[in-house]
C-alpha cells in the first residue's frame, strides 16, 4: 500500500474516521511536488480548499487565513480574496462578490506556482529537470488528480520533474535525507529516551539540548552509518 498510496493521504482517511477533520483533503504532496504546473495548481488549490492545519496565511503578522474547519471554505476564500485584493489588483476596479474571489483565488495560486519553481540563483527556471528521488514512485492512486485521468482520456501522468535550486526541489532534498522513515526512526528515539531515563546525567555529555555547532555534526558524522544497537547510533538518526 505505501508504495501506491502516500502517507499523508492514508493519514488523511485516518483522521476523518477518528473525527478530527470532516472531510477528507484533495489536497496530495506528491501532486505539488511534482514541478507539473496542472498538478500543482490542483494541489495548491486543493490546500485552500481543506487548509485543515497544513497551511496559514499571515498579512502584517495577522492570521488571515487558516485551519477553520467549522467554517465553509466559500466564506474563507472571500474573506481571503477581501485581504488579498489589494495586492494583486490595487486600482482595476475588480468588484466583489463569486467573480472576484475566485480571480484573486487563481491569481494567488498562480504566484505561489512561480515562486516554489523559481530557482534563487537564476530567476524563473526554464528548464524542468528530474529531481533526485525521480526514480521512486512520482504518482499517489489516493489523489483526486490521478483519478480523474481516465476522464480525461490520458493513461498516465507526464512527468515534468523539478528545477534545480528551486525552493521544493531543496525541500525535497532535505526529506530525502531521511532514510529510515518514521517505522524506523522512532525505536531510535525511544531507545535514546529509555537511556536518557537510566543516565540523565548523559543529557549534557551528548550535546541532547544543545549547542547544536559546528563540532557536534562533525561528531554525529564520524559515528557509525549502520545500526549496531549502541546510542550513537540513534543519535545520528
Amino acid at each position: 500500500m505505501k508504495h501506491k498510496v502516500c502517507r499523508y493521504c492514508m493519514h488523511q482517511h485516518l483522521k476523518v474516521a477518528t473525527g478530527k477533520w470532516k472531510q477528507i483533503s484533495k489536497y496530495c504532496p506528491l501532486d505539488l511536488y511534482s514541478g507539473n504546473k496542472q498538478r500543482m495548481y490542483f494541489a495548491l488549490k486543493s490546500l485552500l480548499q481543506e487548509a485543515q492545519n497544513n497551511l496559514k496565511i499571515f498579512k502584517n503578522g495577522e492570521l488571515i487565513y487558516g485551519c477553520k474547519d467549522a467554517r465553509s471554505p466559500t466564506a474563507d476564500w472571500s474573506e481571503l480574496a477581501y485581504h488579498l485584493k489589494p495586492f494583486f489588483f490595487p486600482s482595476n476596479g475588480l468588484a466583489s462578490g463569486p467573480h472576484c474571489t475566485r480571480v484573486v483565488i487563481r491569481e494567488l495560486v498562480r504566484v505561489i506556482t512561480r515562486v516554489l519553481l523559481s530557482g534563487s540563483d537564476k530567476g524563473w527556471a526554464s528548464a524542468l529537470r528530474l529531481g533526485p528521488g525521480s526514480q521512486g514512485p512520482c504518482v499517489c492512486e489516493a489523489s483526486p488528480f490521478s483519478r480523474s485521468l481516465p476522464h480525461q482520456g490520458k493513461s498516465s501522468l507526464e512527468r515534468s520533474g523539478l528545477p534545480k535550486g528551486c525552493l521544493l526541489y531543496k525541500t525535497l532534498q532535505v526529506q530525502m535525507l531521511d532514510m529510515l522513515d518514521i517505522e524506523g526512526l522512532y525505536p531510535l528515539y525511544r531507545r535514546v529516551e529509555r537511556y536518557l531515563e537510566e543516565f540523565p546525567e548523559q543529557r549534557k555529555t551528548l550535546q541532547i539540548d544543545g549547542p547544536y555547532d559546528e563540532a557536534f555534526y562533525q561528531k554525529l558524522l564520524d559515528l557509525s552509518t549502520e545500526d549496531d544497537g549502541t546510542l550513537a547510533f540513534a543519535l545520528t538518526k
